[in-house]
């Protein structure tokens, strides 16, 4: 995992987290882009957003999810800290919860990930057929155990 953070001018910010992985779960590149940024008092930078709608891929099927990230940045500007980083309503997770630190293009210290008990779902094609996975191309239907449903299309 690496992560670089790109001053955006106006005290906006971009994160970006290549490769973000967990227990075998792949979600690829997260990236938070026009994240606003609090000057502090000791000349640090705090970042906050809440619900930030992102589009990850899970085994190859996009899906939507919401990132909450608390972060400071360094006075000098070379080394940050998250305190959170909660990337909510995961398939089969529901939220993963990690904190880390490094400096622009490397993270260490990469703190315990946390993740809570998943939501069930079940992923169906047009023809309302329950399949194992939304691997193949074509569209399908994914009805998680709240009742919601999402349709996607698989290329």
């Amino acid at each position: 995992m690496s992560v670089e953070l790109t001053d955006m001018a106006n005290n906006l910010y971009k994160m970006s987290i290549k490769d973000f992985a967990f227990g075998g779960v792949s979600l690829g590149d997260i990236v938070l882009k026009d994240v606003q940024g609090e000057n502090l008092s000791d000349g640090s930078v705090k970042l906050s957003v809440t619900d930030y709608q992102l589009k990850v891929k899970l085994a190859f099927i996009p899906v939507d999810v919401k990132v909450t990230l608390e972060a400071t940045i360094s006075a000098d500007r070379k080394e940050f800290t998250t305190q959170k980083l909660d990337i909510n309503e995961v398939p089969k997770v529901n939220t993963v919860a990690c904190s880390f630190s490094g400096t622009s293009g490397s993270a260490s210290a990469i703190g315990e990930v946390t993740l809570t008990e998943a939501a069930d779902y079940k992923v169906y094609n047009l023809a309302g057929q329950e399949v194992k996975s939304a691997n193949a191309p074509g569209v399908y239907i994914i009805r998680y155990a709240n009742g919601s449903a999402k349709k996607i299309v698989k290329k």
